[in-house]
């Protein structure tokens, strides 16, 4: 009895384990999406571009300097990037 109770408790602590790295990445991803957001929103009042504007202006400076979309957010948010 005790070997199968053992080896269940280790299948959820996998579980578990999975579930908590899983949250993890998915707030990370979220907090990116926020960082996005708030470049844009800053983009659109700053220099009048419209949401689709401002968010491939991020994507495309992005690809073209080979850095992460959130890295390039927070540099318009610091005010160190504008079109």
């Amino acid at each position: 009895d005790l070997v199968p109770a053992i080896e269940l408790a280790i299948g959820r602590f996998a579980e578990l384990r999975a579930l908590s790295d899983e949250v993890a990445v998915l707030g990370n991803q979220l907090q990116i999406r926020k960082t996005l957001d708030r470049a844009k929103g800053v983009l659109i009042d700053k220099y009048g571009m419209s949401e689709a504007e401002s968010f491939s202006f991020i994507q495309s400076l992005a690809m073209s300097e080979r850095k992460k979309m959130g890295d390039i957010a927070e540099q318009i948010i610091a005010g160190k990037i504008h079109p």
